[in-house]
């Protein structure tokens, strides 16, 4: 299907199919754009989402870490404790 069938109904003078392949290529360009948009701002996203995950995880991580720490603490302390007393 030709671009001027799309835009402009009946018999096309070639004045009139420049114009519209014109448009067209102009409409291509604005959806390219678009896409470019679309594209740039899903990759910041998804981006920002990883990094807040990171961050999170880290976290989580160093929270059990510290409980674990903790816990190997208190059993040490009250294994040598026990000793001495």
């Amino acid at each position: 299907m030709l671009c001027t069938e799309l835009f402009l109904p009946g018999p096309v003078v070639r004045s009139q199919h420049s114009t519209c392949c014109q448009l067209c290529g102009l409409m291509l360009v604005v959806c390219a754009a678009a896409m470019l948009v679309y594209v740039t701002d899903t990759k910041r996203r998804d981006a920002t989402e990883f990094n807040e995950r990171l961050v999170k995880d880290r976290h989580t991580t160093a929270r059990n870490l510290r409980n674990y720490y903790l816990k190997c603490l208190t059993k040490l302390l009250d294994a040598d404790f026990d000793q001495y007393v």
